[in-house]
């Protein structure tokens, strides 16, 4: 009789998990899975636009030199000495010098008081934007070095800016 319960309670929590696999992939059914580019005002950017080079036999050259490159002014700021409290920023500049549009997804600071300002949207090849990046010496004493890393569509993926500064107590004379 225990047997008999035991297959019996097998046998629901199979045809349960089955039901909900089906309800998943029939609810998962959405224009961007069947193939077709999303809407212009969906928030997702097309396929298109995403370029891998690199396959398990090596790095395809063909793609790769159709990627975008950011070309930066600088890549390092020093603020020099400025005061604990201080909220300062600086824009980065850069051309995209390649040859698809470049997309910057994320820019991540090297801790809470470093944060960069970036352009959301794709930028065409020959085109020129800006990154700013603002540092809060708010507790801060001392010499300081930040980095801030941008995830992009170029052929290195990652991207690095650097900013120092030398921050002296909030009653200090420079």
């Amino acid at each position: 009789m225990v047997n008999h319960n035991f297959a019996a309670i097998m046998s629901s929590i199979r045809s349960y998990v089955i039901l909900v696999l089906l309800a998943g992939m029939v609810s998962c059914n959405t224009a961007v899975d069947k193939g077709k580019p999303p809407a212009a005002d969906s928030g997702l950017l097309s396929a298109s636009l995403v370029k891998n080079p690199y396959t398990a036999s090596g790095t395809d050259t063909a793609i790769a030199a159709q990627l975008a490159t950011l070309i930066f002014k600088d890549t390092t700021h020093d603020f020099g000495t400025i005061h604990e409290d201080d909220k300062v920023q600086y824009d980065f500049e850069f051309e995209n010098g390649g040859q698809s549009p470049l997309i910057i997804s994320k820019a991540t600071g090297s801790c809470g008081c470093t944060v960069a300002d970036f352009p959301h949207e794709p930028l065409p090849p020959g085109k020129n934007g800006k990154i700013t990046v603002s540092f809060n010496a708010t507790n801060k004493i001392g010499p300081q070095n930040k980095t801030v890393t941008l995830t992009t569509n170029t052929t290195r993926g990652t991207e690095m800016l650097y900013i120092t500064a030398n921050v002296l107590d909030k009653n200090e004379k420079k």
